[in-house]
């Protein structure tokens, strides 16, 4: 695997505090969602009527 796309967000503690949204290193991170906050995953939910997921 050369690269890995994921959900985290800036927001998950003090951990994702400094999380860029490309990440380099033996494998490319891209986190489309780092600086969105809950708020806007929500609005994105509620706009597309998709599912919310309890994880």
């Amino acid at each position: 695997v050369d690269a890995m796309i994921n959900g985290r967000r800036r927001d998950h503690g003090a951990e994702g505090a400094h999380l860029e949204v490309f990440e380099e290193g033996k494998m490319v991170k891209v986190q489309p969602l780092a600086y969105w906050e809950f708020r806007d995953c929500w609005d994105y939910l509620t706009k597309y009527s998709l599912p919310y997921h309890p994880l």
